[in-house]
This record gives structure tokens, C-alpha cells and sequence, in this order.
């Protein structure tokens, strides 16, 4: 859903600009571009565990709620960002806020998809 995608990308070019305008402090700058990564992970990662997910519960297709998983990848990925934040004393940096506020917002992915204003708004954007 684009309502996700879209806050990610922009976080996503955010972090690389501020890589570049903080290049000349190394560890500043390896932060925001490690960051970057934290930042794109939940596409890519979500969908392995959900693959994993459907075809440890094959016999129950198509009626397999992929919610679950979803919610367990931000998870890992939200723990992830924490512990490499923790163990390099990032934790009050910028990115990593950034990171965790992204990855916090996408496990609202459902009640956006299920909202009747935004799918008011996306009938009269799409209308013919």
C-alpha cells in the first residue's frame, strides 16, 4: 500500500541526504547510512517470513491471515535497529529515531488498508 511505501522511500532518501551532509563526521555518517537499511528491510524480509508463513500453513489456503507475520517481521526488524543502536551507543541518534518511528508506523499497514476515509479519498483520486 502506497500509504506505507511512500513515508518509507521518503525516510529512506532522507537518511541517505543526511549520510552525505554529515560525511565529514564519520560515525555520524555511518549511522544514517547504516540506517538506510533498517529503512528498506521490511519489503523484502516481510515477505520471506510470510512465504515461510503460507507454506507451513498450506492446507489452510487461501483463508491464511498474513497479518501475523507482518507484524512479527517489524518486530525483528524493530528489535534489530535497537540492539545495533544499543551496542554502538546510537540510541538518541536521529537515525535510528527515524528508523523506529518508519518501522512503528508500517504496523499500522492494516487499519490503513481497512480505513473508509482513505479508501474515499483513493476512490476519488482513482475515479474515471
Amino acid at each position: 500500500m502506497a500509504a506505507v511505501e511512500i513515508p518509507m522511500i521518503l525516510a529512506f532518501g532522507y537518511a541517505v541526504i543526511m549520510g552525505i551532509v554529515h560525511r565529514k563526521n564519520l560515525e555520524s555518517h555511518a549511522w544514517w547510512l547504516i540506517s538506510t537499511v533498517f529503512l528498506i528491510m521490511m519489503p523484502a524480509l516481510g515477505r520471506g517470513i510470510q512465504n515461510a508463513y503460507v507454506f507451513m500453513n498450506l492446507e489452510d489456503w487461501p483463508n491464511i491471515d498474513i497479518m501475523g507475520p507482518t507484524y512479527f517481521t517489524q518486530f525483528l526488524i524493530i528489535a534489530m535497529i535497537l540492539l545495533a543502536a544499543w551496542k554502538l551507543k546510537k540510541l538518541k541518534h536521529p537515525a535510528t529515531i527515524l528508523a523506529v518511528a518508519i518501522n512503528i508506523y508500517t504496523c499500522f499497514l492494516e487499519p490503513l488498508g481497512r480505513s473508509e476515509m482513505v479508501e474515499l479519498f483513493l476512490r476519488t483520486m482513482i475515479k474515471d
